[in-house]
């Protein structure tokens, strides 16, 4: 009888609480969620520019790093006495595999790891240029020839080949 007794006051005991409205769900309100969903929202718009602004960087990093391997690898494929004029693509690549080395009259792609290179005798000069686009669009191209220190420059042009290099001035001594 007892037994019975109490699971009646049990009973009569949680229907006044949910006449007072005592009763409580655990869980979140809209509000609660919809203050979370702004601070997340706030979050993103400061974190976003912030890493948008590394990714340019980055990608002319790759560009330069994909045209200096190039460069120590068409150094490495010849001698003092033979020059760049006796340079050949298979030359390259067995120097460096990691590079597609394209044609001078082709676009090349840094994201892609490829390199548009020219080379050979112009003027009675030796030279070897290489260019690779970058994924920010802007084109790199690096210049070694005999008679002049490496040179670099930077170009924003429709085309990124090494066939439109020109290899007179307007060279750097860094990018």
């Amino acid at each position: 009888m007892t037994n019975q007794r109490s699971n009646t006051q049990l009973s009569e005991q949680q229907l006044g609480e949910l006449r007072r409205g005592d009763n409580r769900e655990s869980g979140f309100s809209l509000v609660e969620l919809m203050v979370v969903v702004m601070i997340l929202g706030v979050l993103l718009a400061v974190a976003l520019p912030t890493f948008l602004g590394a990714t340019k960087p980055a990608s002319d990093r790759r560009a330069e790093t994909v045209l200096h391997t190039a460069l120590l690898a068409a150094r490495a494929s010849v001698s003092a006495e033979d020059g760049y004029a006796n340079l050949s693509a298979g030359k390259l690549f067995a120097a460096e595999g990691s590079i597609r080395f394209l044609a001078a009259g082709f676009d090349a792609d840094a994201t892609r790891s490829e390199a548009s290179v020219n080379f050979g005798n112009y003027g009675g000069i030796d030279f070897f240029v290489a260019v690779t686009r970058s994924a920010s669009g802007t084109c790199f191209a690096i210049l070694d020839r005999a008679d002049a220190p490496t040179g670099f420059r930077t170009d924003v042009s429709a085309n990124c080949r090494a066939s439109s290099v020109d290899l007179n001035g307007g060279w750097s001594e860094s990018w």
